[in-house]
């Protein structure tokens, strides 16, 4: 992987890259940005190219076309990153709820111990707001006297999750979302999917590339969806029918919260007439029809009944019992 492959950030590659070729990588890095924006991806690409023993490092190939340098591939430090392999990168990524103390532990354990095939060891703990702050506490220690081999990269979509004392220990870079344009060049080149409409997959991901491709890859939001037009406007389904639909969908429930406010604020636009900020351009006539039935004040209060359903998700509240509590209100507006 390298920089030429991410669309993008190229004020924040530039910079990394430099970093490199300057004799002046940070001992560690957090970088923030909305989930899907990037961060991962560059963090990844700037762990090879700072671990590559070859060419990488004797030039700095940079042009006027955008162009980054790339790693060798040839070195046992890339064709071992590239295996997955490589004893001096790791990637600390838990798939439960929270980051524990354990795993930090278990990374100052091998942070000390040099590095093998590179002169810097590299770590990436992906969402690090998922760190409780007994392991945050614990990372503090290592941040406060860190190896000069090391290198340590959080990334979060909530950077005022961590503690004072990590920020201020930490180089902070900021990824934001890509121009429309960019987003819009990069899905036409690499796909060609014409069941959901990109105009939507466009105004819907705010130019974050993660979120556009995820929807225009999985065809069970393209459903779901579908099926949130279906259940919302009541095309002769029964709510409870849709209540039990998007409960056996719980696994998406934030994506089905997503779309029942794109559609609740797309006929609020109808409404106030700015209708050229539709998200479901595509379903524009549906919209439209429905908008009529609505009043600026209980779209109002429907939106701020979802943002009330996502904060209980958030919390853990049983999600049958938000969805059905959601369901209930939407009939009593």
């Amino acid at each position: 992987m390298s920089f030429n492959s991410i669309i993008g950030h190229n004020d924040i590659k530039s910079k990394l890259e430099g970093s490199i070729f300057e004799n002046r990588v940070g001992h560690a890095y957090v970088f923030t940005g909305a989930q899907g924006v990037g961060k991962k991806t560059t963090a990844i690409a700037y762990s090879q190219l700072l671990l590559c023993n070859e060419t990488c490092k004797n030039t700095r190939e940079i042009d006027v076309y955008n162009r980054y340098s790339e790693p060798c591939g040839k070195c046992m430090a890339c064709k071992t990153f590239e295996a997955g392999t490589n004893p001096d990168f790791t990637i600390i990524e838990s798939s439960k709820s929270t980051i524990s103390i354990d795993e930090i532990r278990q990374m100052q354990g091998d942070i000390i111990i040099k590095p093998i095939y590179s002169d810097k060891k590299v770590y990436i703990i992906v969402n690090a707001q998922k760190m409780t702050i007994q392991a945050q506490n614990c990372l503090l220690k290592t941040l406060e006297e860190p190896p000069g081999h090391s290198c340590i990269i959080l990334t979060t979509s909530n950077y005022d999750s961590l503690l004072q004392t990590i920020k201020s220990r930490v180089q902070r870079v900021v990824f934001t979302p890509l121009d429309s344009e960019l987003v819009m060049d990069y899905l036409n080149t690499h796909y060609s999917s014409n069941d959901i409409s990109k105009e939507f997959v466009i105004a819907y991901s705010g130019g974050i590339i993660g979120k556009a491709i995820e929807i225009l890859e999985n065809d069970a939001l393209k459903e779901i969806r579908e099926k949130c037009f279906d259940y919302l406007f009541d095309n002769g389904k029964a709510w409870s029918e849709g209540a039990d639909y998007f409960e056996e969908n719980k696994d998406n429930i934030n994506f089905i919260l997503d779309m029942m406010d794109t559609i609740y604020r797309d006929m609020l636009l109808i409404c106030v007439k700015s209708e050229k900020q539709l998200i479901n351009s595509d379903k524009k006539d549906i919209i439209i029809n429905n908008a009529g039935k609505w009043t600026v004040a209980k779209l109002t209060n429907v939106i701020g009944l979802i943002a009330k359903a996502r904060g209980h998700i958030r919390m853990y509240v049983n999600t049958r019992l938000v969805i059905d509590n959601l369901m209930l209100a939407f009939r009593e507006v």
